[in-house]
């Protein structure tokens, strides 16, 4: 799919998408429950949908309606089972650490990009445990086989938080007091994340707020209906293109959400902008945007949506934490230097840190989204403020997050020039 974005200032009203992080964590819950719970606002992204394919092959009964999909979750679980996450990392680790946790013999297979992330940090974890794990050189297909059953672990959080997420949700089902010391945690945000949705259903675990979490024997999951929140990754588009001038409002967001991507408020704040997510305004700035220096180390979905507005931006901009853009649907990080640069951005790697100098930027080119959602999205942003149309290859990868994006955009009203 090709998309052709047509420059000009947008003005209109957008209500972000659910969150697929919240729902999929939600979702996987809900099927752990003896008992059917409600899950509002689950979305329709890829990811949402790979995890509703996969509970229903652990057993789950699911029901899905426009608000809201019907989980009627499993007493007793099965002892083979093969799942297809699709594209979805989240999806994959979360219910790679459920079967480890879980007696039986589990198959974890997906698609296109999840099949070049790097997952070894799984087998390193299954060591020296009883639980046999298998995979094509840390890659998927993954085979995992046992139980894992002690009362304390040690886990190593540096790489992701995700495969401890999927520990924090699958341990309460031993019903035994378990200790959990994690060392190096990334996106301490989204194991907030995680906690709050087992909380929801009933389970307290106790985080000390550094790397120390204890689930007591009493945990039990219960039924409830659960309200996915907005998405604030999806949001940051739609925000930055309010800096970048267009005169949108953005409904649906949380400011008490534990979501990551949430951080992008404390840029707001440093660069005076002013915002009411009662009414979904986000005011364009008074001035000329200066350039920032914004650590996204425990928000690196942030990173493409923040080069957009730091290629308009004058001076230098420094978005700090590159690391973590390694192991996601592609190189991020070499992706957002190769494409913005199509553009004339002056945009290179130091070290830990993209750099991006103010430069004029020019569109009438071919730009790759690499396929990956996250680039597409911020190379659209980026061309509503360039001087001529810019063409998106693969764009319809942003189904994989955000399925309606392409309709939000060009739903919104494009002003002539001097209105």
């Amino acid at each position: 799919m090709i998309e052709l974005i047509q420059p000009g200032r947008r003005m209109g009203v957008i209500n972000v998408p659910a969150s697929k992080s919240d729902a999929q964590r939600a979702i996987l819950v809900a099927a752990l429950v003896p008992d059917t719970s409600r899950v509002y606002n689950y979305g329709s992204s890829d990811d949402v949908k790979a995890m509703i394919s996969c509970i229903q092959e652990l057993g789950a009964i699911c029901s899905l309606s426009e608000d809201f999909i019907e989980i009627r979750g499993l007493n007793i679980f099965p002892e083979k089972v093969c799942f297809n996450c699709g594209e979805s990392g989240l999806s994959f680790r979360l219910l790679a650490a459920l079967s480890m946790v879980l007696k039986g013999d589990f198959e974890l297979h997906g698609r296109d990009s999840l099949l070049s992330r790097d997952h070894s940090f799984i087998e390193a974890f299954g060591l020296g445990r009883s639980v046999q794990v298998q995979s094509n050189n840390g890659q998927i297909p993954y085979i995992i086989k046992g139980r894992i059953e002690e009362e304390i672990y040690t886990i190593d959080a540096g790489i992701t938080s995700q495969f401890l997420s999927g520990l924090l949700i699958a341990l309460p089902l031993q019903g035994r007091q378990i200790k959990i010391f994690a060392d190096k945690i990334t996106s301490k945000p989204y194991l907030l994340m995680s906690l709050k949705t087992v909380a929801e259903f009933g389970v307290n675990i106790d985080f000390d707020g550094i790397g120390k979490f204890e689930i007591p024997s009493s945990a039990k999951y219960n039924r409830t209906n659960y309200l996915v929140e907005g998405d604030w990754s999806a949001a940051s588009y739609w925000i930055v293109a309010c800096l970048l001038g267009h005169e949108l409002t953005i409904k649906g967001l949380s400011n008490v959400s534990f979501q990551a991507d949430r951080s992008i408020t404390k840029l707001l704040s440093s660069l005076g902008i002013e915002y009411d997510l009662t009414d979904g305004c986000f005011s364009p700035p008074k001035a000329p945007l200066s350039g920032f220096d914004f650590d996204a180390t425990q928000c690196p979905d942030l990173f493409p949506a923040l080069t957009a507005l730091a290629v308009n931006c004058s001076g230098t901009s420094r978005i700090r934490g590159v690391h973590r853009l390694i192991n996601k649907e592609t190189d991020r990080s070499n992706a957002l230097v190769s494409e913005f640069k199509k553009l004339g951005a002056n945009i290179y790697i130091e070290d830990d840190v993209l750099c991006i100098k103010s430069c004029d930027l020019k569109g009438g080119v071919i730009v790759e989204s690499h396929g990956d959602h996250r680039i597409a999205m911020c190379l659209a942003i980026a061309a509503l403020n360039l001087n001529e149309e810019l063409t998106i290859n693969d764009a319809d990868v942003v189904s994989k997050s955000y399925p309606m994006f392409w309709r939000d955009l060009n739903n919104l009203i494009r002003k002539k020039k001097g209105a």
